[in-house]
């Protein structure tokens, strides 16, 4: 269902309709670590010193966090229903998660900040009602302090430590399905991909933020997927 590279490249994260997590060596393909739940898992991620990985299953509303040097599940957070992407923080202290649920009218989608060493939520936003959004991926700045989401066709950025929706901001005409942040935390540069065939790269300022660049191509129908290179200087969709 989706994949994830560590920092550094040296570890790739896979999550499948077969329920498992798997964390795999590129290099010849060794299998380091997996870990099972019920239903499909989706959403991998890796802290950034590539010590934890963590993934999300929507049918049980799990996430789980494996440690990727001992093989062993350190964290489990078991009310997420709908639970379906997952960005650990800087050092892996905190973990974002997006969820989408189905009421018995509408569908609303909620983001939620867990501190992992003590399973608080330490930020519970619930995404605008007149419009209910669905969130396909979530991405922690670098630098820690930002946490960024498509929610439909709209790339919505929060201040980690206060919860406080800074910008949501429009450009993209679909559903945005993907986001990823340049490496280099001095400089805060975005890329969202989204169903409307276009990958948009942003410059995310103290008081403004502006859109720098669209990247778009006739066979571009649905752009599933971006990330920036590890230098920063590339995006791949």
């Amino acid at each position: 269902t989706d994949v994830a590279f560590s920092a550094d490249g040296s570890m790739l994260a896979t999550t499948g309709v077969d329920g498992f997590l798997k964390v795999w060596d590129p290099s010849d393909g060794a299998l380091l670590t997996e870990v099972s739940g019920d239903g499909e898992a989706r959403g991998p991620s890796f802290s950034d010193d590539g010590e934890l990985a963590a993934a999300a299953w929507p049918d049980d509303g799990s996430v789980q966090i494996v440690s990727t040097s001992s093989d062993r599940v350190v964290r489990t957070f078991g009310d997420l229903l709908g639970a379906n992407a997952t960005s650990l923080g800087p050092g892996g202290a905190r973990i974002a998660v997006s969820t989408v649920r189905l009421g018995k009218t509408d569908r609303f989608s909620q983001l939620y900040l867990v501190d992992v060493a003590s399973s608080e939520r330490v930020l519970v936003e619930e995404l605008p009602s007149d419009d209910p959004p669905e969130i396909a991926d979530v991405a922690w700045s670098p630098d820690g302090d930002l946490v960024a989401a498509g929610a439909n066709a709209n790339l919505m950025i929060w201040e980690a430590a206060t919860g406080e929706l800074l910008y949501r901001l429009s450009g993209h005409t679909r559903f945005i399905t993907s986001v990823d942040w340049q490496p280099d935390p001095s400089r805060r540069v975005l890329v969202s991909g989204g169903e409307d065939g276009t990958a948009r790269v942003w410059r995310i300022g103290e008081a403004v933020a502006t859109e720098t660049m669209s990247l778009s191509s006739s066979e571009m129908t649905n752009v599933t997927g971006v990330a920036f290179s590890l230098d920063g200087t590339r995006v791949m969709t």
